[in-house]
């Protein structure tokens, strides 16, 4: 693994280096370092970090300039990237490689040539990003749990699909060759030429769609940024025109509603190597089909109601917030060797022209794992047989509501950063759009599918009553134990 791995920029190396160096180097390693930081030799690196931080552009390239050592610092790249960012107005500068490059070319200064050089750094803070950036996959070259159904495209009939996947808590599928004719469409292949000047957002960044693709092919951020775009279809309606929808999905409900009133189902996911999705159920209790374009996605699975390892739903309420490892990197360095040991656990690939199939309630992460760029879209839907799931969400949790209202906060921190009161407006608003939303899915079924809802109120009724049975035993049991059941100790 060491020889596959390019040798740090500035010329750092990890800390598990300067254990087994020789005695002699471990004695340099320190005087370069209280020579190069002063008394910032005596501060965790994380925390040396953190300082710099704070000090501005300005103070960062004037700090870089007073040692080599304290260069290695300032140079580390995660310290540029809210300054290039703050430069862009509509869109991010022209990326130049990294992030200090972007900024610092964007200012129209030119910076000293980089190249591997020994400067006696050795700092797990400085090396981290770069060694996952180029070490060998955490999940592997190829899919080792138990694999996922697969089917092909020319033998699958929609009456079929829907009787083996999507009945019951369905089963997620890959169908191959499912979208082959789109697939085939040149457009993908022209991304950064045709329309290498359009705008997309990728993670709270807008990008030239050009300067994304050469972002995707050469960052070490983790995770990086993924193009993951649910306006595509406005900003770039020539990649909505490529595609069509599958037949097995078809019959989605939400088509019945205005665009202006749905909420957000389509994306445009573009990424290089390692950026992704991670653990997941779909909002609004929608299932979702996936077509790869170009490249190709590692799925993980698990079913409803079995988190996978290191994943637990978040504290603060929010019915599709979960709380795992920053990176999904991170996540399958620590936790993808016991998925393998759990018999509920699923895994397969896509390639060009495969769909997946995303069943309702499901965990999954979605990593891509093409070394140079993978492109897909992915829809989210409402079938007749997800309807009595969909509605019961929109009536009993309205608040969890996702996609309908682009001023509410879409993360914990940017609630917890805004205040309670912020916090509470976003909950009142959220719900506010949920039942909205119902009640438009509802008028809108009535006129047009009154028989759908009918039988989806039906089963919403029946489930009712099931989950009221359940309580009402499990109320009853503990008192009937203690009745039937008394100890004591005895005379003696």
């Amino acid at each position: 693994m060491e020889s596959a791995i390019p040798s740090h920029p500035p010329g750092v190396e990890p800390q598990g280096h300067l254990f087994m160096a020789e005695a002699s180097a471990r004695v340099a390693a320190a005087a370069a370092r209280r020579r190069g930081l002063g008394a910032l030799a005596a501060v965790e690196d994380r925390l040396v970090l953190r300082v710099l931080e704070g000090v501005g552009a300005g103070g960062l390239g004037r700090a870089g300039r007073a040692s080599a050592v304290l260069g290695c610092y300032t140079a580390h790249d995660a310290l540029w990237k809210g300054f290039a960012v703050a430069l862009g107005g509509g869109a991010l500068p022209p990326w130049r490689g990294s992030w200090r490059r972007t900024y610092v070319a964007a200012r129209g200064v030119e910076l000293m040539p980089e190249g591997p050089k020994r400067t006696l750094v050795f700092s797990d803070a400085l090396c981290e990003a770069h060694v996952r950036a180029r070490a060998p996959r955490s999940v592997g070259a190829a899919p080792r749990g138990p694999p996922l159904a697969r089917e092909q495209a020319d033998t699958l009939t929609p009456a079929a699909f829907r009787e083996r996947y999507e009945a019951n808590n369905g089963t997620p599928v890959v169908i191959e060759g499912c979208g082959k004719s789109a697939a085939a469409n040149s457009v993908w292949d022209e991304l950064g030429q045709t329309l290498g000047n359009r705008v997309a957002h990728a993670g709270g960044v807008n990008f030239a769609l050009r300067d994304f693709l050469k972002y995707a092919a050469t960052t070490v951020d983790d995770p990086p940024h993924y193009l993951f775009d649910p306006t595509f279809a406005n900003s770039l309606p020539e990649l909505s025109e490529a595609y069509e929808k599958p037949a097995y999905f078809a019959d989605d409900l939400f088509d019945l509603l205005p665009e202006s009133v749905r909420p957000d189902y389509r994306w445009l996911l573009v990424g290089g190597p390692r950026s992704g999705q991670s653990w997941h159920t779909d909002p609004n209790s929608t299932s979702a089909w996936n077509l790869t374009l170009r490249g190709r996605k590692r799925w993980l699975f698990f079913p409803p109601g079995c988190p996978p390892p290191g994943v637990r739903p978040s504290v603060d309420g929010d019915g599709d917030n979960y709380l795992s490892p920053v990176s999904m990197a991170e996540w399958a360095q620590a936790f993808y060797a016991d998925c393998l040991k759990r018999p509920d656990f699923r895994e397969g690939e896509t390639g060009p022209g495969d769909v997946c199939f995303v069943p309702r309630g499901w965990w999954h992460m979605v990593l891509n794992v093409d070394p140079v760029l993978t492109v897909a879209v992915s829809h989210h839907f409402a079938s007749p047989l997800g309807l009595p799931r969909v509605l019961g969400r929109l009536r009993d949790k309205p608040e969890e509501v996702s996609g309908v209202d682009r001023g509410l906060s879409a993360d914990r921190a940017a609630k917890r950063a805004r205040g309670a009161a912020a916090a509470s407006d976003d909950h009142r608003r959220r719900r506010a759009a949920g039942l909205r939303l119902h009640d438009a899915l509802v008028d809108a079924l009535q006129r047009a599918r009154p028989d759908i809802l009918e039988r989806a109120e039906g089963e919403i009724a029946r489930r009712a009553a099931a989950r009221a049975a359940a309580r009402r035993l499990r109320d009853a049991v503990p008192e009937a134990c203690k009745a039937a059941f008394t100890f004591s100790f005895g005379a003696t």
